[in-house]
């Protein structure tokens, strides 16, 4: 895909405002506080996806799930792209920790069974 810098600035802009009402809600309204920050996360994922697949930038791709997941440590599609990126980069121990993680949560989840399997049979053809 192409890039387009006005969707990343918009999604960074985002990102910025959000924590600004985090941190309004921490003094004002804790017990939205929660809620707020699950948003967050879905932005930084978005940011991800979009650096991802739109950009290539795989390293700041890596960082802003990351940051999604430092805001919430169980959302699924972070963990998958994170398990993804790693795979693809040959880092397959990280992402095989990861498939693991998504799958403690979500013991379904069909796209970490087949990277698992995959990454099973490539460890045997090395071996």
């Amino acid at each position: 895909m192409k890039e387009n810098p006005d969707a990343k600035q918009a999604i960074i802009k985002a990102r910025s405002m959000q924590a600004e009402v985090i941190e309004m809600c921490r003094t004002t309204s804790t017990d939205r506080v929660d809620e707020e920050r699950l948003r967050s996360a879905e932005i930084s994922y978005q940011l991800g996806n979009y650096l991802e697949e739109r950009n290539g930038k795989l390293e700041d791709a890596i960082v802003a799930y990351n940051d999604c997941l430092a805001r919430d440590a169980s959302h699924i599609k972070s963990i998958v792209a994170l398990a993804r990126l790693y795979q693809s980069t040959g880092n397959n121990d990280q992402s095989s920790a990861y498939c693991t993680k998504i799958l403690k949560l979500d013991p379904a989840n069909e796209q970490a069974t087949f990277m698992q399997a995959n990454l099973k049979l490539m460890k045997e053809e090395t071996d």
